[in-house]
């Protein structure tokens, strides 16, 4: 008999872990892990996103009080999402992701000027969904 064994490391089912983003240009949801809607405090923040005019390919996220940053909604499984398909397909084409695919993203959890949580964008890897 040759076997073919499916598992949790070889059909994508697994509880993704780690301080991740996960932007989806097509439905315009921003999804942070619960690791990282933990290590960051998200609950009950907003956030907004920043990108750097003179290296468009560096953006950060920023927890802040403004009254026009995005609120973090917490799904169940404590996740924090939101939603903006600008800030996706913005996100995705400077990081020369050009595809309709949903992306994964590393977060640096060290604030640089304090408030600025880089988005690793050379990170970027396309989530592979078992149909």
């Amino acid at each position: 008999m040759k076997r073919k064994v499916y598992t949790t490391a070889n059909t994508g089912h697994t509880r993704k872990t780690g301080n991740f983003l996960t932007v989806s240009r097509k439905s315009g949801a921003l999804k942070f892990t619960k690791d990282l809607t933990d290590e960051l405090k998200l609950k009950g923040k907003k956030v907004q996103f920043v990108q750097d005019e003179e290296k468009p390919s560096e953006w950060f996220i920023e927890i802040t009080n403004d009254a026009h940053a995005f609120p973090v909604r917490i799904s169940p499984t404590g996740a924090g999402v939101l939603q903006s398909v600008v800030i996706c397909s913005e996100l995705l084409k400077s990081a020369g992701l050009k595809d309709d695919s949903s992306y994964r993203f590393l977060i640096s959890t060290t604030p640089v000027d304090k408030t600025l949580y880089p988005i690793i964008t050379k990170s970027g890897k396309p989530v592979i969904r078992v149909k």
